[in-house]
């Protein structure tokens, strides 16, 4: 590595620091703190898992799983059978028998 590529590693790692620390700490940057809750907020705290009104109850005690699944329901089903699709079309691509690769390896 030259001078030039460890002053450039240096000050970018500096940037990120001051970056971490301003959206952490110091709320420069983002949406600064709310003092009350989001009337979304809270209908998904108040009808995630509630015993007495179970009318928009999601049974879950996972808010993000709730959420996905229960609220939003056929279009994340669609969105997750498109992913695990694709994870099975990339494994049936790219899978090799054992007779393929005896035959790669007698080339």
């Amino acid at each position: 590595m030259t001078r030039r590529d460890i002053c450039i590693l240096i000050a970018l790692l500096m940037f990120l620091v001051v970056l971490s620390y301003a959206i952490t700490f110091a709320g420069i940057v983002g949406f600064p703190g709310q003092k009350e809750l989001r009337p979304l907020g809270r209908f998904y705290l108040e009808y995630m898992v509630n015993y007495g009104v179970r009318k928009f109850w999601a049974a879950s005690p996972e808010g993000v799983t709730a959420i996905l699944w229960d609220y939003r329901g056929l279009d994340t089903l669609y969105e997750t059978s498109v992913f695990f699709l694709a994870i099975i079309d990339i494994v049936v691509v790219f899978r090799l028998t054992m007779e393929d690769k005896k035959e790669l390896h007698k080339r």
